[in-house]
């Protein structure tokens, strides 16, 4: 395991951008006056659940390998090098790059939210019917063009989006069946504003917690529920869980970023490495976190934890509900952006 002392002790740069996949590398002497120079990529994945990366990780590094000959690979760091048993404050992950610590990372992608706003689009209700519907957007021109805005707006490239969560549910202390259980529900998200109007459009009463802390809201006695993922649930299932609703009523992203500096070293053809790298990367991490969820589904239903399935007449209601927000965020995010992310681009 490779501890962050270590990494600060090596004289070669590192820089990470908030809450993503951050690439390092260390640049070799060429033997020859043409020969690119070699490199080590190392990617910190600051959040947990980390195991949803391992195939990632092996694709990710047999993918840089076999398109650069040999000169790019590939160095994961987890919370743990960092000296974190859970997710890696944003605060610290940008610490971390200041000190030049590190330079690749993956961060939830609500954390983008301060560089471009758009990024909230995702948390708005009942968006997509199904992860391949979310995909295909994800991987589509809106994708893209959201990708690329992190790029002209700070020193730093989205390379991809990746699950690392999936679908949004409410597990409660009570049972949620529909919009009238939701009633003045206190509900703990840690997904920025558009998830905390969105609950509030519900009926419910949003109660802003840190993503890092949200694992231990529902122990304390002012907290009724909280909004998270079946996938994040895989490390804390909490005893204080007795109810599920699966609402799946936004989705939770996290994102492959590169640190400007190094990123625009590079060369295209290293550039477009990189982006197919991480992409290959994204895929199988997706499909490992839809794997996970259903997973941590049943262990909870094991546990005696009961799961209610959003009915179609309960989920009509809460679209209904829904109205008032989207709305309100059409003059953030403008109504165009919306509607071809409705249209499935």
């Amino acid at each position: 395991m490779f501890s962050i002392e270590t990494l600060r002790k090596s004289t070669v740069p590192l820089l990470v951008l908030g809450a993503v996949v951050i690439v390092g590398f260390v640049a070799v002497k060429a033997s020859a006056v043409s020969a690119p120079a070699a490199m080590e990529i190392r990617w910190l994945i600051a959040h947990e659940p980390t195991s949803v990366f391992e195939r990632a990780e092996k694709i990710f590094a047999d993918e840089l390998a076999a398109q650069s000959d040999g000169r790019m690979t590939l160095r994961v760091l987890k919370p743990g090098d960092a000296g974190f048993s859970g997710d890696v404050p944003s605060p610290e992950v940008r610490r971390l790059m200041d000190e030049r610590a590190i330079e690749l990372a993956t961060i939830p992608v609500v954390n983008l939210a301060g560089v471009d706003q758009r990024m909230l689009v995702f948390n708005l209700p009942f968006l997509f019917d199904d992860y391949a519907a979310a995909e295909a957007v994800l991987d589509g021109p809106v994708g893209s063009e959201l990708l690329r805005g992190i790029a002209e707006r700070t020193n730093a490239y989205a390379l991809a989006f990746t699950f690392s969560g999936g679908f949004k549910i409410i597990p409660s202390k009570k049972k949620i069946s529909d919009a009238r259980d939701l009633k003045d529900l206190r509900v703990a998200t840690p997904h920025g504003s558009v998830s905390e109007d969105s609950l509030r459009g519900f009926g419910a009463v949003p109660v802003t917690t840190d993503l890092e802390d949200i694992g231990d809201a529902l122990g304390q006695k002012n907290i009724d529920a909280i909004e998270t993922t079946y996938t994040r649930m895989s490390t804390w299932l909490t005893p204080d869980v007795r109810y599920v609703l699966e609402s799946n009523h936004a989705v939770f992203l996290t994102a492959l970023i590169a640190e400007g500096d190094f990123y625009d070293s590079l060369s295209r053809s290293d550039q477009r490495i990189l982006i197919d790298a991480a992409q290959a990367a994204a895929n199988a991490e997706r499909a490992d976190s839809i794997a996970l969820a259903a997973k941590n589904r049943d262990t909870l239903k094991d546990m005696g934890v009961e799961v209610t399935v959003l009915s179609p007449d309960a989920k009509a209601a809460l679209e209904e509900l829904s109205q008032p927000t989207y709305l309100k965020y059409e003059a953030v995010f403008g109504s165009d952006l919306i509607d071809r992310i409705r249209a499935g681009e």
